[in-house]
């Protein structure tokens, strides 16, 4: 296509040069009236077809241009592997993408797999390292573990960095939340009784009453277990933070990074960041499925497979392992990943990093 086109714009060009000698021609004083029509003839009929031509090689470089464009972006998505076009523009800044393409263009063919890898690391404002989830089902209580080191880009990331949890207490907020990069942890509590005895606590708090906040936050802690590490250090009560929309949605738990806990990542110049883990227990109701979702890009610097999920459903929950379905949403080939089972547990391990909102469903 491209070999086409180089081709009519060298005929353009013999056309051109054609029509500007027989111009020349008409120029000189021809005393013969036929020839002098002919001349004029020849150079009208002359313009007219290069207009077209051009007008053609205006149009045919444009479809040129852009099958240039997808094949760009066909190879892009090739090594990010990514199949839905839709995801690389959900998930990605329109001006990194743009860049990346302005690069593809300058050093197609040379650079590519570079220049899409360069692209990962720095169109993102958080990225996850070193995951590690933890979840068990026992009885009808569930306990998630998460710990991971959060980056964020040294430029974006402003002071003092909070350590953020959400709880989610209505229905179809979660996938809101999941958009919001400054949460370190989200979950949707399910139980009915859970849920109203939160709601009941929020509608009479008064957080302007530090004893009355502490008060309150034990009160929570009492039917909804939580507890909260930063550079592996527990955080006391005090030194928790409560708040909440007037809508009573979800409330949140935070409490402040300690500079001497926010250290530059290794082998990532361009990102800072801390390690956090929380660990929390609660009321699990009689409940079919459970999504564990990468909800920020996940890394993976290991060549083995590494574990980055694990599920424990013990017998007294009534569950039979052997009968619980998985249903993967992973931008990365098959090979790159690995999803375990034995007697009463499945874990996930890859060795290529999660792209975000990627996740594993297990239902029952």
């Amino acid at each position: 296509m491209i070999t086409n086109t180089i081709t009519q714009l060298k005929k353009n060009w013999i056309l051109i040069s054609v029509c500007l000698f027989a111009i020349a021609i008409s120029l000189i004083n021809v005393e013969n009236n036929l020839i002098q029509g002919l001349l004029e003839t020849i150079i009208l009929a002359l313009l007219t077809y290069l207009g077209i031509r051009i007008a053609n090689y205006l149009s045919l470089q444009k479809d040129v241009d852009e099958i240039i464009n997808e094949k760009i972006l066909e190879n892009s998505l090739n090594v990010l592997k990514v199949e839905d076009v839709g995801l690389i523009q959900n998930f990605y800044k329109k001006e990194a993408i743009d860049q990346v393409f302005r690069n593809c263009l300058k050093w197609y063919n040379t650079a590519l797999a570079d220049t899409c890898s360069n692209f990962i690391h720095n169109c993102f404002d958080v990225i996850q390292k070193d995951f590690n989830y933890n979840v068990t089902i026992f009885q009808k209580q569930i306990t998630q573990e998460l710990s991971y080191h959060r980056l964020f880009l040294k430029d974006q990331s402003t002071q003092p960095i909070e350590m953020t949890c959400c709880f989610i207490l209505s229905e179809n907020e979660l996938d809101k939340q999941l958009n919001n990069n400054s949460f370190f942890f989200r979950e949707e509590l399910k139980d009915t009784t859970l849920r109203d005895t939160i709601l009941n606590i929020l509608k009479n708090t008064n957080l302007d009453d530090t004893q009355k906040k502490n008060e309150i936050l034990n009160n929570i802690k009492a039917s909804f277990k939580f507890e909260l590490f930063i550079n592996n250090k527990s955080i006391s009560v005090q030194n928790i933070t409560l708040k909440y929309p007037v809508d009573y949605k979800y409330f949140t738990l935070s409490a402040i990074v300690p500079k001497e806990d926010i250290k530059s990542a290794e082998h990532m110049e361009k990102y800072t960041g801390y390690k956090g883990k929380i660990k929390c227990t609660y009321n699990y109701p009689e409940s079919d499925t459970f999504y564990c979702v990468f909800a920020n890009p996940t890394l993976v610097t290991s060549d083995t497979n590494t574990e980055l999920f694990r599920i424990t459903i013990d017998g007294s929950t009534g569950i039979n392992p052997s009968q619980v379905k998985t249903m993967t949403f992973l931008p990365i080939a098959k090979d790159k990943y690995q999803l375990e089972s034995g007697i009463n547990y499945f874990c996930f391990k890859a060795k290529e990093s999660i792209l975000p909102r990627s996740g594993i469903c297990f239902s029952w």
